[in-house]
């Protein structure tokens, strides 16, 4: 059974490119532009993992990650951003992975890999 991902980002070629390439590695992929987009996605399907961008046009991933980890409990939530130099920021220790973009998915991808191989549970 394919495992589902939710990619939560706001630059429409970046979530294309990150759902285009999940989807060839066999995962069904959704994606959202904002946070109450990525809420009602939520609430129609069951996710096994989710990608969060920090900065995002109606809520921040800071929130939002806040958000999920209240109502979702142990599914893996990655922050991926540009940011990388806010890594050790106290407000993503909820987050599974913090991930800084780059145009090379590989560490993207074997991290997706390594939580999916996994039996996680669905939200």
């Amino acid at each position: 059974m394919k495992k589902n991902i939710l990619v939560i980002e706001d630059e429409h070629n970046l979530r294309n490119l990150y759902i285009e390439e999940l989807c060839e590695d066999g995962y069904r992929c959704y994606g959202a532009c904002n946070g109450q987009e990525a809420l009602g996605l939520i609430a129609q399907h069951n996710f096994d993992l989710i990608m969060v961008d920090i900065k995002l046009p109606d809520i921040s991933g800071i929130e939002l990650l806040q958000r999920l980890k209240s109502f979702r409990g142990k599914i893996p939530i990655f922050i991926v951003t540009a940011f990388g130099q806010l890594k050790n920021h106290f407000a993503f220790t909820d987050a599974d992975e913090f991930i800084t973009k780059s145009s090379d998915l590989a560490e993207l991808k074997a991290k997706i890999s390594k939580y999916l191989k996994k039996e996680t549970p669905t939200v």
